[in-house]
Formats: C-alpha cells, sequence, structure tokens
C-alpha cells in the first residue's frame, strides 16, 4: 500500500508538474529566437485608417483590463480584401462567431507565439486544425459590416488583429519591433496618416501604434522603438476582453452643394388638419409591450439652433421624422427612419434628452460619437442615445441633466451641406433584434405641449420657406410618423 501512495504521489506531481508547464511555458522566459512578422494584408491593399492597441476610447477599463488588446484595420466599402497570413506556422483554432456573430477567428501557432486574426468574413477553405501555413499564404477575407439603422446606410470593412504568446502568463505583445523592415514602414505610414480628429480624436490622447499599457509591450518591457530584449517580462496576465467591430472609416467627403443663401430662423404658423397615426401592431414590439423607464424632458437641440438655407438638403428636410421612409439605395433596401435626424448649422450644441447616467460613448462609422443614457449608467434595455457628435463634454459614468450640453453637431456632413452637420436622437430598446421608438411618443409632461407646438411651427414655417407645403404630415404626435417598433 505504501509503494501504491508513492507512485500515485509521483503521479499527481508529474500531472502537476506538467500542467503547470502547459500553463507558464517556462521556453518564453529562455532564450528563443524571437518571430519576425509580416502585416496582415496586402501591400497593394493598405487600409484606410486602423485603431490602436492600448486605447481605451472604445475599450474602456475595467471591461477591458488593459484597453485595446490587439490592433484594428479599416477599409471603406468596396471589394473583399484578404487576410494575409504574417507568419510560418500551424492553425491550432478556427470558430464562427467567436467574437461577433456571424464572422470568423483563426488562430495561428508560430513556434512560441499566436496569431489571432479576428471578425473575418469567412476563413480560407484550406484552412485545417492542425495544417500548416506559410507567411504570405491566405488566411480569409476582412469582415464586411454593414449599418443599416442610420438614414444614410454604409457598410465598411474591419479587421482585429493580435501577436500573443503561448504562456498563459503573458499578455499580448506589442507587434512594431517584430516587423520585417517593409511591414514595419507601411503601417508606421499607415498610422501617420490617421487623422488626429478622426475616431473622437483617440491619436491625440494614443498617439503610439501600441499606446497605454501596451505602449513597452514587447517582451522584457523594451520600448517598441527598439529590438525586443530576451529578459523575462514581468508583465502581468490580462484576460481577454470580447472584441466588437469599431466602424473607423474616414469621414466622408461633403457632397457638392448649391450656392449659400444667409441662414434665416423660422418664424410662427399654423398648421392643418392631422392625419390618424397607424394603430401600434399588438404583438409585434408595439409601445404597448413596457415602456421606457425616463421621460424625454428635451430634444437634443433648441428649436433656436435650426437655420434655414437654401442650399440643397438630402430629402429636402432639416427635421427628418421618425418612420420617414428612407428610399432604397445601392447598398441598403427601403427603409423606415428610426432616429429623428436635424440638420443645424456647425457649433450647435448638442443637448441631453433625459436626465440618467452616460453608459457608453462609442465611435461611429463617421468617426464621431454617440452618447449613451441610461436610468443608472449600466446598459439596460432601454437606452437613450444622441449620435453624430464630436467634442464632447461628458464621459462615461458622468450624470447629466435634460438640457445640459454634451457636446457639438458634427462636421461629417452626409446629407448636410457646408457649414451645416447632422444629428440624431432615439430610444433604442436592445434585445436580440434591437428596435428604436418614436421618442416623441415620452415627452415628460412639463415639455409635452410645448415641444409639439414649436415642431408644428417648425414644419409649416420650414415649408412656406422653401415652397412645397406636402413635406410635413400632421400626425397626432408631432414628429412621428408610426407608433410602431423599428428594426435597428
Amino acid at each position: 500500500m505504501k509503494k501504491f501512495f508513492i507512485v500515485f504521489a509521483w503521479g499527481m506531481g508529474g500531472a502537476a508538474l506538467f500542467a503547470a508547464w502547459v500553463v507558464v511555458r517556462p521556453e518564453m522566459y529562455w532564450p528563443h529566437e524571437y518571430i519576425v512578422i509580416r502585416v496582415p494584408y496586402e501591400f497593394s491593399d493598405v487600409p484606410a485608417n486602423m485603431i490602436p492597441m492600448g486605447e481605451t476610447v472604445n475599450h474602456p477599463k475595467p471591461q477591458t483590463p488593459k484597453g485595446h488588446p490587439g490592433i484594428d484595420f479599416g477599409w471603406g466599402e468596396g471589394e473583399l480584401h484578404n487576410v494575409i497570413s504574417s507568419s510560418d506556422g500551424k492553425v491550432s483554432s478556427i470558430k464562427e462567431g467567436a467574437s461577433h456573430p456571424g464572422k470568423w477567428d483563426v488562430e495561428v501557432e508560430s513556434g512560441l507565439y499566436i496569431l489571432r486574426y479576428k471578425e473575418m468574413d469567412d476563413a480560407s477553405p484550406e484552412l485545417r486544425v492542425g495544417s500548416s501555413v506559410k507567411q504570405g499564404d491566405l488566411i480569409g477575407h476582412v469582415g464586411r459590416f454593414c449599418d443599416e439603422s442610420s438614414p444614410y446606410p454604409h457598410c465598411w470593412f474591419n479587421l482585429h488583429w493580435e501577436l500573443a504568446s503561448m504562456s498563459f502568463l503573458r499578455d499580448r505583445f506589442c507587434p512594431v519591433p517584430y516587423f520585417d523592415a517593409n511591414s514595419r514602414q507601411s503601417i508606421e505610414a499607415l498610422w501617420a496618416s490617421v487623422s488626429p480628429d478622426a475616431n473622437q480624436g483617440m491619436k491625440r490622447l494614443f498617439p503610439d501604434i501600441c499606446s497605454g499599457d501596451y505602449k513597452d509591450a514587447a517582451e522584457g518591457g523594451a520600448p517598441v522603438n527598439y529590438s525586443p530584449s530576451p529578459a523575462p517580462s514581468s508583465t502581468a496576465p490580462s484576460s481577454a476582453s470580447s472584441h466588437l467591430p469599431v466602424q473607423i472609416l474616414p469621414s466622408p467627403a461633403p457632397p457638392t452643394m448649391s450656392s449659400t443663401n444667409q441662414p434665416h430662423s423660422p418664424t410662427g404658423g399654423s398648421v392643418t388638419a392631422p392625419v390618424p397615426l397607424p394603430s401600434p401592431v399588438r404583438g409585434t414590439g408595439s409601445l404597448e409591450s413596457d415602456e421606457p423607464p425616463l421621460k424625454l424632458k428635451g430634444i437634443g437641440v433648441n428649436f433656436e439652433d435650426f437655420k434655414f438655407t437654401k442650399q440643397q438638403l438630402q430629402f429636402d428636410r432639416v427635421f427628418m421624422e421618425y418612420g420617414f421612409v428612407i428610399p432604397a439605395s445601392s447598398i441598403g433596401k427601403e427603409k423606415s427612419n428610426p432616429q429623428p435626424t436635424y440638420v443645424v448649422p456647425l457649433g450647435t450644441s448638442v443637448r441631453s434628452i433625459v436626465d440618467g447616467v452616460v453608459a457608453a460613448i462609442p465611435t461611429l462609422w463617421s468617426g464621431d460619437v454617440s452618447i449613451q443614457v441610461t436610468e443608472d449608467g449600466e446598459m439596460q434595455t432601454w437606452i437613450y442615445e444622441t449620435e453624430h457628435l464630436i467634442n464632447p463634454k461628458v464621459k462615461v459614468g458622468d450624470k447629466v441633466k435634460a438640457g445640459q450640453i454634451i457636446g457639438e453637431v458634427s462636421d461629417f456632413n452626409h446629407g448636410a451641406p457646408d457649414g451645416y452637420g447632422t444629428v440624431e436622437i432615439g430610444i433604442l430598446k436592445g434585445g436580440q433584434t434591437p428596435q428604436h421608438v418614436c421618442p416623441f411618443a415620452y415627452l415628460d409632461d412639463s415639455i409635452r405641449e410645448e415641444t409639439f407646438a414649436k415642431m408644428k411651427n417648425l414644419f409649416q414655417t420650414w415649408e412656406e420657406y422653401v415652397g412645397d407645403q406636402t413635406l410635413y404630415d400632421d400626425t397626432e404626435i408631432p414628429g412621428c410618423l408610426t407608433l410602431n417598433l423599428i428594426d435597428g
């Protein structure tokens, strides 16, 4: 029996040592050959934009312990973009939906390193777990994402890419010191081309390709401007965070417009008899299913902020109602507008629509931001959105009051004439299929009647100004062309 326990103890000890070896991978701390990698895109297909490693604008702490754990490469709408293997190695994982529904992730082990390619539209059919790849082989195609919930449907391409260690005790590495000369020149030129104003001014906060906690994240903590040191790293382990696609398209160029008249403030006027609204559809997401917890005490801007112009406007409106039918285009079918949209002069202050707490400030496809407010600052079923802002005046966790200035209207000019910008508001109901409700159906009693009167006044005065009395229907709830929920 004693012999049995001795053998058992030796066996358990051996198993424990093996498990420790698998977790620690002590070879990472011994002298070894450092990997030399290339960028994961073709040199003839350089991305249009990128999100740096370590930023905490889109990947705030503590949800993401060290900030953005990799690099995002972004392309505008167009043809498919190849994802190229950064190194020789062996495929260790191929998964669908791990980082984003319907997208593919591939991991390649290369010696003591792991290369991760995430959010791809597909993985190369030549790949199998255990199959070998050579540097430059096709891994898959960059993921294509589309936002059809905006009044301006658009698509973009995004690849999330990481260099990591086989050791569970080592965090991801800043890849810059490991690039070959051509790749390093390419990625540094790409980063130099990114505007400091893009992506909520992210480059001003995180000026390096590897910033924040990852600034010195080569092996041994060597600065990324130098060759990596073989000394062991003291970096603490960090759990991987879930990763959502970051919309990083450069701002679209302003459309060509006609000559400008002097801005003109709206004046008073009466309205015609109301047109009945369609009834909410029971059982398909009607307003009667449940209620948003907060009432609107503002509409995002002041009515005095609307300045009339004879310049061409998309859909001929300074105020696009909830439920306005947006015609089909080359990138999207006909759809209903889920967020009331305002066209106002650049520099206009944007204001909180409710009393609440800022829960998130994500960067949008246009390089500006959405300020999302909830009742308690947590991401709840009901989220109050104010979108296409620049120069945000608040941060996540701040308490806000309705009417408080939270930013400025964006200058991305999609659908707005020169000197004007576009801002949207919305009440988002989360779920398996996110939906919006008409926010004007949830105005606080203290502002309801006055707001409706001013809105009707704005509509009629604009129609008189442009000479078209057919633009706005006078509905039961001004600004709501339907009370049904709209997907998106």
